[in-house]
């Protein structure tokens, strides 16, 4: 019997708003402006009330993962 080869393929989840990134990771605005500042992988383009936010779900969960192992 010939083995098959599988291949695996990664399709990003894009957030594409400061919407879809709270509903995403159950926060608020004030949060996602705090991991901003913190670093964290979010786009953010714009000024005052045109502002727009996106992230891909995987990094943003990864940096979260991280942040949270070094406040230990």
């Amino acid at each position: 019997m010939a083995e098959r080869e599988v291949v695996v393929v990664y399709a990003p989840k894009i957030l594409r708003s400061l919407a879809e990134i709270k509903e995403a990771f159950g926060v608020g605005e004030r949060q996602i402006k705090l991991w901003v500042r913190q670093g964290a992988p979010i786009a953010v383009e714009g000024e005052g009330r045109r502002m727009r936010y996106s992230a891909e779900a995987v990094r943003l969960q990864v940096w979260r993962e991280s942040l949270s192992r070094s406040e230990f």
